[in-house]
């Protein structure tokens, strides 16, 4: 989980630690760090911000994507930067105050179609 409000990143971690399809492998704070994290541990799947103070959520899609990441990615974000996620190679894209069962599902059945 990228995002820079801690808060959101503490509710994703409890989530996907409660739901046993997952296992939570670490967050970031920024997307400078987020990209160190998705290169160090090679997570099958990724949610992540759109709107960060030092590099967004699309620089870090392109960057990863650019570096041969083929995780899941989810775009979780307050702004309206779902087409435009999509169109750089996220898998998809919710809204913040989506239902994070809803979001987990989908996250679940891309990873299960990606391998």
């Amino acid at each position: 989980m990228i995002d820079d409000h801690d808060q959101i990143r503490d509710l994703l971690r409890i989530a996907i630690g409660a739901d046993d399809r997952f296992e939570w492998v670490g967050g970031a704070a920024n997307g400078a760090d987020g990209v160190a994290l998705i290169s160090r541990e090679q997570p099958d799947a990724v949610i992540l911000d759109f709107e960060m103070p030092d590099i967004d959520g699309i620089e870090v899609l392109r960057t990863v994507r650019a570096d041969g990441c083929t995780a899941v990615v989810v775009l979780y974000t307050a702004a309206d930067a779902g087409p435009i996620a999509l169109a750089h190679g996220a898998d998809a894209a919710f809204p913040k105050g989506a239902p994070l069962p809803k979001i987990l599902d989908v996250l679940a059945r891309l990873a299960d179609e990606s391998d």
